[in-house]
């Protein structure tokens, strides 16, 4: 990594430093930084700083808030990962909400920089320089890419982690060393720790580091990785009596199946059952709650639940007609124009499995729970690099083509 480090022309720096700048002309112009709303990660951050734990939950009467409140006792929660909660964590001690946000969106918007960097040495790994180039400069223009340094949430971290990823597996081949199982081990379990579902990816990269590399350093990787996770499933433990990794399972198998509509939020029925369950174990049961009757309606209609199956996938692939973001003209013409050059810069080229590892996780991830706009965006990490070679492709077909209709070739 240092060599190729080393190998980076001077202008992909300068384009790095351009997509920083265009994020943080995004964030003047589109942010409200006097806003101080981090969603359920800085109320679980305020949380921890009242002295609550970490917590998220409480009830306001009969009505379930995640909100913070200096008079509230919330209960225990793993209903967040903790990744991003930390991160938003020591910024709450900034008292200015506006010096507060613009220091913790640049440093997002610099990770947002760096990803246009791995995004260049990934395709050049991956294809040619001129490949490189087109995804690096669609990585540092695309909306969804600039625009997501600026919301509180992973996204970006996550696509730095992947990228990590995608790079361990374009190194050499042995010798798999423990550093390497270290460093795979690490990026696995730090994604984990961002996005919980992304447990299943990191079960599908061992998977490939296994028929690459062997058990042997799979299992290097692995204790790598339990290790990671330890100190919070050990916590959960403690807090619930019981080994979990997140008690948001419920309400997202729910919210993909239900006789509401996909993405329904829970109806006023199980509303109603929600008090009776309050207590320090109140998300271990409101989870199970949801589970149930996401698992009733899937068993009672199981044709009508493999039907919405396939159209939560075709949605990740497509777009979601409920969300207003998603189903935005602009939006969906760039969204367009990305797969067809990734389908483009797929053919003729040698398979790099990692890639459809990740979009078999992601519309699997799809298919049980449900897609929006934002599962998308975090797809895009992968398609960039294909999408870079489809556009060097096209650019190098055009080229040819007015050559060759050029009036010294008729």
């Amino acid at each position: 990594m240092t060599s190729a480090l080393r190998n980076i022309p001077r202008g992909i720096w300068i384009l790095a430093f351009a997509a920083l700048a265009l994020r943080v002309a995004f964030m003047v112009a589109s942010v409200d930084l006097a806003d101080d709303n981090y969603n359920e990660f800085g109320e679980i951050a305020r949380n921890i700083r009242a002295g609550h734990g970490y917590a998220l939950f409480h009830f306001e009467g009969e009505t379930l808030s995640p909100w913070f409140s200096e008079d509230a006792l919330p209960f225990p929660s793993a209903f967040m990962p903790p990744g991003y909660v930390l991160y938003v964590y020591p910024f709450l001690g900034i008292a200015d909400p506006v010096g507060r946000n613009v220091l913790l969106l640049l440093i997002q918007h610099l990770a947002g920089g760096l990803v246009v960097v791995l995004v260049f040495l990934l395709a050049r790994k991956m294809y040619t320089p001129r490949a490189a180039w087109a995804a690096a400069i669609l990585a540092a223009v695309l909306p969804d890419m600039v625009a997501s340094t600026s919301t509180y949430g992973a996204t970006v971290f996550v696509h730095l982690l992947l990228l990590g990823i995608f790079l361990h597996f374009e190194r050499s081949m042995p010798p798999h060393t423990w550093l390497r199982a270290l460093l795979l081990g690490c990026l696995l379990g730090v994604l984990v720790l961002f996005r919980f579902e992304a447990l299943a990816f990191a079960l599908l990269v061992m998977g490939l580091a296994w028929r690459r590399a062997g058990l042997g350093f799979v299992w290097k990787v692995a204790i790598v990785l339990v290790l990671l996770l330890s100190p919070w499933i050990v916590r959960n433990t403690l807090v619930f009596h019981r080994p979990l990794l997140s008690t948001s399972l419920g309400l997202n198998a729910y919210r993909g199946n239900n006789a509401e509509a996909i993405g329904a939020w829970p109806d006023s029925q199980l509303d109603e059952l929600l008090p009776a369950l309050a207590g320090p174990q109140f998300e271990v049961r409101m989870s199970g709650v949801y589970l149930d009757s996401a698992w009733t309606y899937a068993v009672s209609k199981p044709g009508k639940t493999l039907l919405r199956s396939v159209v939560k996938g075709l949605r990740l692939w497509t777009f979601n007609p409920n969300d207003d973001r998603a189903g935005h003209p602009v939006r969906l013409a760039v969204w367009a124009f990305l797969l067809v050059l990734a389908l483009l810069g797929c053919q003729g080229v040698r398979a790099h499995p990692y890639i459809p590892a990740y979009f078999a996780y992601a519309t699997v991830m799809a298919f049980v729970f449900f897609a929006l706009a934002r599962h998308q965006v975090l797809m895009e990490i992968a398609l960039i690099p294909l999408a870079g070679h489809g556009l060097a492709r096209s650019c190098t077909f055009m080229r040819l083509y007015s050559k060759k209709r050029s009036p010294e070739n008729p």
